[in-house]
C-alpha cells in the first residue's frame, strides 16, 4: 500500500474483468518496494519485480478477488483493493493452485517456497472467532492522490453499517499509521523466516 493522503480522493468503483490487466500492473507498481513483495520476488532491479510480480503474483489475486465481489478501483485504474467478504475464503482450491502455478512459471520455486511461508504465518494469525472482511491486497501506484483511502471506503462504509470488522495484513511500517487512522489497530507482528519481512495483522471495530 503506497498512498496515504486522503485529500482530493477519488471516487470508487467495482472492478471489472476490463480493468484487470491494467490493475496488475499498477498493484506489481505500488509494492515494487514493498518488504513482502521484494523478499517473496528476490533479488533485482525494481523493473524486474514490477515485471514478474503482475503476473506471477497480482494477476491471480486479482482473479480470485473480482469474482468476490468486493474488489475495487478507480477511474484512472491506478489502484485497487482486494477484499474477501465474511467467511469466504480468499482463495478456493484451484484458485490457489493457480497463484502456485503463476508464482513459480513467474518467479521460480524459491519464491514459491517463501509464499509457503508467508502463508503459513498469515494463515496461523488469521482470526477465526468473528466474522470479517479481509483486505488482501491494498495498492496505490503513485502515492499523494488519496487511492488508498477510497478503494478501502466502500467495505469500511459497508462495516459500519452492518457492525462488522475487517483485518488485514501489513509488512510496510510506514502504511501503519495509514491504517490507524482508519481504525485499525496492530494485533500481531511476526516475520515467517528469520530472514524474512516483518508482517503485522491489523484488526478494526466498526465505528
Amino acid at each position: 500500500m503506497t498512498d496515504h493522503t486522503p485529500h482530493a480522493s477519488p471516487q470508487a468503483r467495482h472492478a471489472l474483468a476490463e480493468d484487470l490487466p491494467a490493475l496488475e500492473v499498477a498493484l506489481a507498481t505500488a509494492f515494487a518496494d514493498d518488504p513482502m513483495i521484494s523478499w517473496v520476488v528476490g533479488d533485482g532491479e525494481r523493473e524486474r519485480r514490477i515485471r514478474v510480480a503482475a503476473p506471477g503474483f497480482f494477476r491471480p489475486a486479482l482473479a480470485a478477488g473480482i469474482v468476490r465481489g468486493h474488489t475495487y478501483t478507480v477511474p484512472d485504474r491506478s489502484g485497487a483493493a482486494i477484499w474477501s467478504p465474511p467467511d469466504v475464503p480468499m482463495f478456493r482450491e484451484d484458485e490457489g493452485m493457480a497463484f502456485g502455478t503463476a508464482i513459480v512459471e513467474q518467479l521460480g520455486e524459491a519464491a514459491m517456497h517463501r509464499l509457503m511461508a508467508l502463508s503459513e504465518l498469515v494463515g496461523s494469525q488469521h482470526p477465526r472467532t468473528e466474522s470479517h472482511f479481509y483486505l488482501f491486497i491494498l495498492g496505490a501506484a503513485v502515492q499523494g492522490r488519496g487511492v488508498g483511502a477510497a478503494v478501502m471506503r466502500p467495505v469500511l462504509d459497508r462495516c459500519d453499517a452492518d457492525r462488522l470488522p475487517a483485518y488485514l495484513e501489513s509488512s510496510s511500517d510506514r502504511n501503519v499509521p495509514f491504517y490507524e487512522r482508519l481504525g485499525f489497530r496492530i494485533t500481531w507482528t511476526d516475520r515467517p523466516t528469520p530472514d524474512g519481512p516483518v508482517l503485522r495483522g491489523m484488526w478494526r471495530d466498526p465505528r
